[in-house]
């Protein structure tokens, strides 16, 4: 049977099927190793890792949104995009890491 049709198969019973090139990264991403020549940090944009500095400062999510001019919706997605960037699980795993961050770059 051709690659193709077993992915075809796979889907249709539900599950999730990638390439290999994309399961390679997704288990660099997870064990915190380096994507594409790139540290988890590194994967964050100027913004999500001004975000990320602030929240290290324990900032309310309203209060960076005033900050920043913009909603606190926009910074809710940030959050969201860098726990996943940097493989962290909640909010208390976020704020975690960003203290440690800041204390370690200041």
């Amino acid at each position: 049977m051709s690659t193709k049709f077993t992915g075809i198969r796979i889907i249709l019973d539900g599950k999730r099927c990638v390439s290999a090139d994309v399961t390679q990264s997704l288990i660099s991403q997870s064990l915190g190793e380096a994507v594409n020549g790139k540290t988890p940090m590194e994967l964050l944009t100027d913004r999500e890792l001004e975000i990320f500095r602030m929240i290290g400062e324990c900032l309310r999510s309203s209060t960076i949104a005033e900050r920043l001019f913009i909603s606190t919706h926009t910074i809710d997605m940030h959050r969201e995009n860098i726990k996943r960037n940097l493989n962290l699980k909640n909010a208390g795993e976020l704020t975690s890491a960003a203290v440690q961050w800041l204390l370690e770059n200041s």
